[in-house]
């Protein structure tokens, strides 16, 4: 499996675990509005070129634990192949995990409760950052 677009099941709350499917590259999870748990897996998923969570408004943070490094926070840094990440109009998003730096588009617009800290370090491949 390559491409899982579970978009628009409003009443998915939370994302599965994503360990058997880690060859995915594309994961589309746009306008689940009651979507308000992503799984820590999803930081595993290494091959990921493209992650899309448009609209999912009850979204308040991504994953901050996965195993994946010693001091136990998820790292997006992980996914090594991550292109695009679009977070549009998850208002309730406060912050974001380290992002890999073969990020080229991050798309933040409608992030109003997003605090930009330290959002763009080690951003060195980035093309578009969208936000308000």
């Amino acid at each position: 499996l390559k491409v899982l677009d579970l978009s628009h099941c409003c009443q998915l709350k939370c994302a599965p675990n994503f360990d058997w499917i880690l060859q995915l590259e594309k994961l589309l999870l746009n306008g689940c509005s009651a979507l308000n748990e992503i799984d820590a897996s999803i930081c595993r998923l290494t091959k990921l070129t493209i992650l899309s969570m448009k609209d999912c408004t009850s979204l308040e943070q991504l994953p901050n634990h996965s195993g994946l490094r010693q001091d136990g926070k998820c790292s997006m840094s992980n996914m090594s192949k991550l292109e695009e990440l679009n977070l549009q109009g998850c208002g309730w998003l406060q912050c974001l995990p380290q992002q890999p730096s073969s990020l080229k588009r991050l798309l933040l617009r409608g992030c109003k409760m997003l605090k930009v800290v330290h959002v763009f370090e080690n951003l060195e491949s980035i093309e578009l950052v969208d936000m308000d």
